[in-house]
Parts: C-alpha cells; sequence; structure tokens
C-alpha cells in the first residue's frame, strides 16, 4: 500500500492504521497534499481495549506527521483527557469540545445481587417479562463472559453475540473465522428482525451498533471498565427506555 486509492475517504480499522503500510500510504497523501487529517471514532477504546487489542497499544503510530486529528467519543472521562493527548501526540492547543451524555429521559433501575446463576437467570427473565416489549421494541442483556452468554441466551431461547475469536491459522482458520462471522451476522439480524426480541452480548456489541427501538438493556454481570457499562446503557437505548 503506497497510495490510497483516488477516492474522498478512507474507512480503516486500528489494526490497519497502524502499521507501516499504512503510514507510508498517509505520507504519500501528506506529501502530494490529498491527506486533510484522520477521524478516529471511540476513542476510549484506546484503554479499555488495550490489554487484548495489541493495536491500541500502537496508536501512536498513526501520528508521525503533523495532520489534523478528530478524535471522538461518548464516553471519554475527564481524567482521560491528558491521557489521550499524550497517546496521539497532540499539541497544546488541542480544542476540546465537551457536551452532556446525560439522557433524561431513560429510566434506570438498580437491582439487588443476586446469588449464584439460576437465580441470576430466573431474574433477568422475570424482568424481560415486566417489560413486555412490543412487536418493534427490542431488549439486550450484557454479559461480562461467554460462559455466561452461552448459559443465559440458552436460558432466555434467544441468540448470542460475542467475537469469537481464537487463535487460528491457514486455511482452516479462515474458513472458521467466515462461519464465526455469519453467526454473528445471524444473531444480529435475527435480533433486528424480531425472530427474538432480546439478545444476550458481550462488549463485542456494545459500541457502535445503534438501534432506533431498543427499550431494554439489562447489565447481567458486573462490567470490567465504567466506559463499557455506559456505552452498553446509555449509547444503545432508545427514547422511551
Amino acid at each position: 500500500m503506497r497510495n490510497f486509492s483516488d477516492v474522498p475517504i478512507i474507512l480503516a480499522t486500528t489494526d490497519i492504521a497502524v502499521t507501516a503500510d499504512f503510514a507510508e500510504a498517509i505520507w504519500h497523501s501528506f506529501t502530494n497534499c490529498t491527506f486533510g487529517g484522520l477521524v478516529l471514532d471511540d476513542i476510549h477504546e484506546v484503554f479499555v481495549s488495550r490489554d487484548f487489542r495489541a493495536c491500541m497499544r500502537s496508536i501512536w503510530h498513526i501520528r508521525r506527521l503533523p495532520f489534523p486529528i478528530l478524535a471522538m467519543s461518548g464516553t471519554v472521562p475527564i481524567d482521560m483527557e491528558s491521557s489521550l493527548r499524550r497517546e496521539l501526540c497532540l499539541g497544546p492547543n488541542t480544542v476540546v469540545c465537551r457536551r452532556s451524555c446525560n439522557r433524561p429521559e431513560l429510566i434506570y433501575n438498580v437491582e439487588p445481587p443476586v446469588k449464584g446463576n439460576d437465580h441470576l437467570d430466573e431474574r433477568v427473565l422475570e424482568i424481560i417479562g415486566k417489560h413486555n416489549l412490543g412487536p418493534t421494541e427490542r431488549g439486550l442483556v450484557f454479559v461480562t463472559t461467554v460462559e455466561d452468554g452461552i448459559r443465559l441466551a440458552s436460558y432466555l431461547e434467544c441468540d448470542f453475540y460475542w467475537s469469537m475469536k481464537t487463535k487460528a491459522s491457514g486455511a482452516d482458520g479462515a474458513d472458521t473465522g467466515a462461519k464465526r462471522e455469519k453467526l454473528r451476522r445471524e444473531a444480529a439480524e435475527n435480533w433486528r428482525r424480531g425472530v427474538h426480541k432480546i439478545m444476550v452480548a458481550t462488549t463485542a456489541f456494545a459500541t457502535g451498533n445503534d438501534f432506533p427501538n431498543v427499550r431494554l438493556v439489562i447489565l447481567a454481570t458486573i462490567q470490567f471498565d465504567i466506559c463499557s457499562a455506559i456505552q452498553e446503557m446509555e449509547m444503545r437505548l432508545g427514547a422511551t427506555s
């Protein structure tokens, strides 16, 4: 990759953006005065995902030339700003634009903890039943571990959406990866079409998946970090949740 193709916008994952080939393509575009800058969405993932996505620990690789960066997120705590400046090599004149992400139209219920998986599964089903979702309304149940997700999805008789990432190589690995991606797409599509009004998911579905008719979100297990919890709650909910 020496040059970007002749299109106005390039979409890339962080895994690609931190590579030497991508940096070289930016350099060529920059020197030819055809590169306007980078837009980084969900920038909080630099810290939230760095333990299991190595590319997040190398985000500074994209900052080898002095071009504009627009970093966006709905869940960047104020204390995280200085760390982001360092990671992205941003100068002292960086402009920070904030707006409230409070959703006063939402209703929050804090449930007392339950003991044992059986009680948890029963309580989740009870909460879902109380909300009586309409034909176009949907609900999400977020879990922290794959084990919890598989068990809870089986109990609720719905699909489970998770990353399904395991180490695999060669032709068999590529084939397995395609099958897993197909399963994820089918789970999300079944949920959107209403085959199952409820879907169990990990944080793999928490960021960047927006659906206007989500009325109910349940955090069934304790989340690893507050950013993921906010993404799962406020960013996935519709207007009457």
